[in-house]
């Protein structure tokens, strides 16, 4: 089976602090996930190539772990850190904690770092990044330590199945994902720019007049030649390429416009120029960014 990697959020339960719980984002390879947000095998025989890599990252300087259990009826896997994606092959995994019924071992690089028996339901395993080592815990128990090389800068978690429909449950401590706010519309054009991510352009969009229902945004984009590479007319319609205009209400909208279907030129700038029902013109100047920063 061809690999089909999609970008998917897991609701994994994240743990940031001690009481608090965000999303993961996942890029999966042959793999999906269940009702409970937990990722699972759909590759079409058993094998290691089904697996996962965090979007979200722990960055140089700071702390974080991935932490899952054993338990009856679990089939071989694996989970650790890595700074690059392993597409399921956990041997490619950079730090990694490798549980079958007979074995629990620390794998970095496909390489044996440490033999620790066999797994025991109930036990909780960590990989965690912590002081610029790399220590593995069982119930909270240091079991083995490695120093993060420089080239480590900054490590995902990852995951690997080997039989196929098998499911994993992982808690992790990653950085925060990044808060883009709302960029406010001008009057007037200045030098000022914002940028978008993963081709989004949030946008404050003051509506300081009474609206019908479901009223659309009415916009323009502008190259830097000033020659229009997307609108949306009065009545709501898109032009050709462009995205669905959003719906509006009198008041602050606070907008996330996808620009993810234009033919926008990455890394150029252009010109959101907005209008309102006295046809008022708001502007804002944006640099086209395709992916999100990490």
């Amino acid at each position: 089976m061809t690999n089909h990697r999609v970008f998917l959020v897991a609701l994994c339960c994240l743990l940031m602090s001690a009481t608090a719980h965000t999303q993961i984002a996942w890029t999966l390879t042959n793999a999906s996930l269940n009702i409970d947000g937990n990722p699972c095998n759909t590759a079409s025989s058993n094998g290691w190539v089904s697996g996962g890599f965090s979007v979200g990252k722990i960055s140089s300087g700071s702390s974080g772990s991935i932490s899952a259990s054993w338990n009856l009826g679990d089939g071989k896997r694996a989970f650790g850190l890595s700074e690059t994606s392993s597409n399921g092959d956990w041997r490619k995994i950079d730090y990694a904690f490798f549980l079958s019924n007979r074995n629990l071992n620390i794998y970095e690089n496909g390489s044996l770092e440490a033999a620790l028996g066999s797994p025991k339901v109930g036990d909780l395993y960590t990989v965690e990044l912590t002081g610029g080592n790399v220590v593995y815990k069982v119930n909270g128990t240091i079991v083995h330590t490695s120093p993060n090389p420089p080239g480590s800068v900054d490590l995902h978690a990852e995951f690997a199945l080997f039989r196929v429909d098998d499911c994993f449950e992982l808690d992790g401590v990653l950085d925060p994902p990044p808060v883009y706010p709302y960029a406010q519309l001008l009057r007037k054009v200045d030098a000022g720019f914002v940028r978008t991510h993963d081709q989004i352009l949030r946008v404050a969009y003051p509506e300081d007049y009474g609206q019908e229902a479901n009223t659309r945004l009415y916009y323009k984009i502008l190259d830097n030649l000033q020659q229009v590479v997307a609108s949306v007319s009065e009545a709501g319609a898109p032009s050709p390429g462009s995205s669905p205009a959003p719906v509006i209400i009198h008041g602050e909208n606070h907008l996330d416009m996808d620009l993810s279907s234009l033919a926008l030129e990455v890394g150029a700038l252009y010109t959101l120029v907005t209008y309102n029902r006295k046809n008022e013109r708001r502007y804002l100047k944006f640099v086209y960014e395709q992916d999100m920063p990490n």
